[in-house]
């Protein structure tokens, strides 16, 4: 298994797409010449998060706003790096758009996209549609699963990620609940994968690479959280050779169904 330099963002969002993909871009290169594989946006950062920048669907333009998401393809690509950006992704009416999280390679391909299933009671019934499958996708050997904001709410995310042998999740958000960093550390020492916590600027919470153990790793410093997904790593012996394999032992073995754990 390989390992993986990857940069999460802390960035403002405004509601001209055009503005926060130079921003986006401006991260990119910065994360290129840090030497980064991989950098990671918050929920809605190229057009805008509904409640916040969008107040109405049919203020969003859709044409500028698909010709910013090529720009970002052809900076990928002129960068060398692999982004994963959230933004709305528009459906025939009247189908409410997709809250989705566009996976775009260091060759500016467009290798996948998520589509966030579980939405707010508002999101429901006010501005999104809802996606239906889970998501990974492969760097550098390193396996990475996808998710999105009040997901962060439901364990069962995390875990059907973890049965399926993601590494990393990355989590992007549209929010400033400082609950949120504290339960994303509780699901990367639960999962004993690594985080990737992603969340506009705010003055709450910051945007973090978590470890497997649930300590963070890394901080934005001028926007960017730098670090390592190394599995391989000796600081990760214990949480990923010992600890995550006597839990799935564990749960394997019925001990979890036992009468004495039931209500």
């Amino acid at each position: 298994m390989g390992s993986l330099k990857v940069a999460v963002s802390q960035m403002p969002v405004a509601k001209d797409c055009r503005e926060n993909s130079k921003v986006i871009q401006e991260l990119m290169r910065k994360a290129s010449e840090d030497g980064c594989t991989l950098i990671q946006f918050p929920e809605g950062a190229l057009s805008g998060y509904a409640k916040e920048q969008v107040e109405n669907w049919s203020d969003i333009d859709w044409i500028a706003l698909e010709d910013e998401l090529e720009a970002i393809k052809k900076a990928a690509k002129r960068f060398n790096i692999w982004v994963v950006v959230g933004s709305a992704y528009r459906l025939s009416d009247p189908e409410w758009p997709y809250n989705s999280l566009y996976v775009i390679s260091a060759e500016g391909k467009q290798v996948a996209r998520y589509d966030k299933r579980i939405l707010s009671f508002t999101e429901r019934r006010d501005w999104y549609s809802a996606g239906e499958k889970p998501v990974t996708f492969s760097v550098n050997g390193i396996k990475i699963g996808l998710a999105l904001c009040i997901e962060i709410q439901f364990p069962e995310i995390f875990d059907a990620y973890r049965r399926s042998g993601a590494d990393a999740v990355l989590l992007s958000a549209y929010s400033d609940n400082p609950m949120f960093g504290i339960t994303a550390q509780a699901h990367a020492s639960i999962n004993t994968m690594w985080i990737g916590f992603c969340v506009p600027k705010n003055d709450k919470v910051q945007s973090a690479l978590i470890g497997p153990d649930g300590t963070l790793e890394a901080t934005p410093v001028e926007g960017l959280a730098v670090g390592p997904i190394d599995p391989s790593a000796d600081k990760w012996k214990i949480p990923l050779t010992k600890a995550r394999p006597w839990r799935q032992m564990v749960r394997e073995s019925g001990y979890l169904s036992h009468d004495i754990l039931k209500p």
